[in-house]
């Protein structure tokens, strides 16, 4: 995602929620082989559709993942830690 790639992923962990269906990419059925080349046909005969898809996809993956992001959620948890701890003295 981060090379501005849409992605074809299996719903499985993770994948199920860093790639957006039709946004960023497509989720396929574990083993659905012919969707898999459905899907690639698709996105090989739409470029500026895959395009975008992938530029989707770069934009979302630097903000979710970015240093920024990834403090803030840090610090949200630090917070919530230090309030259950307040709460216990």
């Amino acid at each position: 995602m981060v090379a501005g790639v849409p992605v074809l992923s299996t719903l499985v962990g993770e994948l199920v929620y860093s790639v957006l269906d039709g946004k960023t990419g497509y989720h396929v059925q574990h083993g659905d082989y012919k969707g898999i080349a459905i899907r690639i046909e698709e996105l090989a005969r739409r470029p500026i559709d895959m395009h975008r898809m992938g530029s989707q996809a770069r934009l979302f993956v630097l903000k979710r993942f970015s240093k920024e992001s990834f403090l803030t959620r840090i610090q949200v948890i630090m917070d919530q830690l230090e309030l259950q701890y307040v709460k216990r003295i």
